[in-house]
């Protein structure tokens, strides 16, 4: 019996270190200062529901074993799962909690498969004291446990998420799923009434941007957002729009497109000569709204080589889109050189006259690209990215990357990660 018993307790210490070494890395991955309920870390709540009952059972075996009642009783029968959960918060409800004085709603989305990211965005906004002010979309039921238990307002709604555990590479179909939901999530905040700040979920905040937005925002403007540069189309990862009748119709007509390009009534392609919707990601399609296109994927002008007048329905079959020449054409007036870049430091006003088409009209904004930073090579190369590492509080996007841990290696980099808070 001596050495059976030997190995019996050398088994329980090296299952306790490795029990140690897993807490610890555990620790360093979820956020460590997020209490349960029952004061517990929330890294410590999910390791004791792995590993706290195999070991109490034990307990119990040696402890029927000194008292001489060998062998022990049967464990009790476990208690029933619990019922099913109800979410009872409505978004009017989750909105009014973190909306500001100015009822402007700070929102972004994330699904489980950007866990990494979304702490890392957490950590920021914990930093910054706004964790209670800034609404998350939960585009899955584990995401929306995970940010709810690290003290983040959540919203989820089984019937618009689409339950998936990872977004799909860019233009993929998932990915495109994931992000026209987004849009669902954008055009609800605004139709109740409320201004709308979105960020993404791959930006972490440096500084209290709804400051530096607020102050890089014309009055005249209904919307303002982050240059895709060097491109010259608008980055819908951050942007901010006012709560007006123009932008909740915009939105509508977004969302009206994007459910036809799902449904596959609007063809896509390949031939650059055809349309925009190559891809068919929110930022092509709101792109194209800009540029006055109609829901139904026609735009004025098409069929022919001279510039789009704006003001007539163009003749032929309603699934023409816009050519992509035209987009070019149109969008030259946004464009940028990189000398360009590095002076301009105010928010550039633009106009979207589309009453003839779709009877909406506003004024558009992009924010000044050298503190609004994209991920595109093109700053590296040209040596633009020096702001990102002398101004602390300058915003960077790593866009233009595919994949997950590319992100997390450029966030790294330019020192816009937290491995604890």
């Amino acid at each position: 019996m001596k050495g059976p018993a030997l190995y019996f307790l050398g088994g329980l210490v090296a299952g306790g270190v490795f029990l140690s070494l897993l807490g610890e890395q555990l620790h360093n991955l979820i956020l460590p200062g997020s209490q349960t309920s029952q004061g517990e870390s929330f890294a410590d709540s999910h390791l004791a529901a792995q590993y706290e009952r195999p070991r109490d059972r034990a307990d119990d075996f040696r402890q029927t074993q000194t008292a001489g009642n060998y062998p022990p009783q049967p464990p009790p029968s476990p208690p029933p799962p619990p019922p099913p959960a109800v979410y009872k918060d409505t978004l009017d409800e989750v909105m009014a909690s973190v909306a500001g004085p100015d009822k402007m709603v700070v929102a972004t989305s994330t699904d489980y498969g950007y866990l990494e990211i979304t702490i890392n965005w957490m950590c920021h906004m914990r930093k910054l004291g706004l964790d209670k002010k800034v609404l998350i979309f939960s585009l899955d039921e584990k995401i929306h446990e995970a940010v709810q238990q690290a003290g983040f307002v959540s919203y989820f709604e089984p019937d618009m998420a689409k339950a998936q555990e990872a977004i799909g590479n860019w233009n993929s179909k998932s990915y495109n799923q994931v992000v026209h939901t987004k849009t669902k999530h954008q055009h609800a905040v605004l139709s109740r009434g409320y201004n709308l700040f979105f960020t993404d979920i791959d930006i972490p905040w440096m500084a209290d941007y709804r400051e530096t937005l607020m102050r890089d925002t014309p009055d005249e403007t209904s919307f303002v957002g982050q240059q895709n540069w060097p491109q010259c189309d608008m980055n819908v990862g951050f942007f901010f729009a006012r709560s007006t009748p123009d932008m909740i119709t915009f939105f509508a007509n977004v969302i009206e497109l994007e459910m036809a390009i799902e449904r596959k009534e609007i063809p896509i392609g390949m031939d650059p000569r055809k349309d925009i919707f190559d891809p068919s990601d929110d930022q092509s399609v709101i792109a194209f709204h800009m540029l006055c296109g109609s829901p139904n994927g026609t735009y004025p002008g098409r069929g022919n080589n001279d510039p789009p007048q704006g003001g007539t329905k163009p003749v032929g079959s309603e699934f023409e889109v816009q050519p992509k020449w035209q987009r070019r054409m149109l969008f030259r007036q946004h464009a940028l050189t990189n000398r360009k870049v590095a002076v301009i430091d105010h928010t550039r006003v633009f106009e979207a006259d589309c009453r003839a088409t779709t009877g909406v009209h506003f004024n558009y904004g992009f924010l000044p690209p050298k503190w609004y930073q994209t991920g595109h090579k093109d700053w590296a190369r040209y040596k633009m990215d020096e702001s990102l590492k002398t101004n602390n509080s300058a915003l960077y996007h790593p866009n233009f990357m595919k994949g997950k841990q590319k992100k997390i290696d450029a966030l790294k980099a330019y020192g816009r990660w937290i491995d604890q808070c």
